[in-house]
């Protein structure tokens, strides 16, 4: 197939290569011309290969725009407390989703998020993703799908060095990042934690409540880190306090000496913030905030 370059020659060529028979009166084509029009039919054929490249190119510069790039990101960091992100027009110990809503809109009986997993996961690290998000697929409406260019609101699972773990509460409308370092968030809990924050679930141990469960011993805990206990008004959808919940902090979270920062004020309990995934709790929240049916 002939280059663009040569193509430009070859396209803008004259009709000398025609010639008049007088005996017939009419103009023939030589078969140089016959030749140069085969070439003609194939730099044709080569123009529309690239244009469709540059079109297929074109998608996914879109696509990236789209997506909110690592550099936008890094521009326009969110203020974060531990692991949730905030919109700046929040203060720290509010919960946009019980103030203004945060809920994924419902299509039918489901809820379908779509979902764009950043390129720099490996396979594996990937998989295990896709293997938290499929158990909210079985265990309630919520149906994780890939992402479309046409789709205004989705999930960015985003790793970068140092990032750490967060997401933001609830939907925020457009691409809103879900940030999962690589070697360091990718338990089942974790990521599971980070996805119930995106549908709109605060930690446990911040319900308005917990005084009955739990003792929060501030003075273990680091002076700029207190905030993170603070009581919240959550979507907690009238459910028991959880012990098991993924959402709980564990015994010594953010302790400056060793010492608990939470303790169980029944005496039965002597494990929390240990979850391996979701509980039967944390999933019957997202089937009550999201009316669900049972399957």
């Amino acid at each position: 197939m002939p280059s663009l370059h040569k193509c430009g020659r070859i396209l803008s060529a004259n009709n000398s290569s025609t010639k008049y028979n007088k005996r017939k009166g009419k103009i023939t084509m030589t078969q140089d011309k016959i030749s140069n029009k085969s070439r003609q039919n194939s730099c044709i054929t080569a123009i529309i290969l690239q244009l469709q490249e540059l079109k297929a190119k074109e998608n996914k510069l879109v696509f990236r725009r789209d997506l909110k790039s690592p550099k936008l990101l890094e521009e326009n960091k969110p203020k974060r407390y531990d692991d949730i992100a905030m919109p700046k027009i929040f203060k720290r110990n509010a919960d946009p989703c019980t103030i203004v809503g945060c809920k994924w809109f419902k299509s039918g009986e489901h809820v379908y998020i779509p979902y764009y997993i950043d390129t720099n996961y490996s396979p594996e690290e990937r998989h295990q993703i896709l293997a938290v998000l499929q158990r909210f697929n079985k265990a309630t409406c919520i149906r994780f799908v890939p992402f479309k260019l046409q789709n205004s609101d989705y999930l960015y699972f985003y790793t970068r060095p140092n990032e750490g773990c967060w997401s933001y509460i609830g939907r925020q409308g457009g691409g809103q990042f879900i940030s999962l370092e690589r070697n360091k968030c990718l338990r089942t809990s974790t990521v599971s934690h980070e996805v119930l924050h995106a549908l709109g679930f605060n930690h446990e141990q911040v319900r308005i409540d917990r005084d009955e469960y739990i003792r929060v011993l501030f003075q273990n805990i680091k002076p700029e880190q207190r905030f993170n206990f603070w009581k919240v008004r959550t979507n907690n959808m009238g459910s028991p306090y959880d012990y098991n919940s993924v959402m709980h902090y564990k015994k010594y979270a953010f302790s400056k000496n060793g010492q608990p920062t939470i303790a169980a004020r029944s005496h039965q309990i002597h494990s929390f913030g240990n979850s391996y995934g979701m509980s039967n709790t944390d999933i019957d929240r997202v089937n009550k905030l999201y009316n669900c049916r049972k399957n």
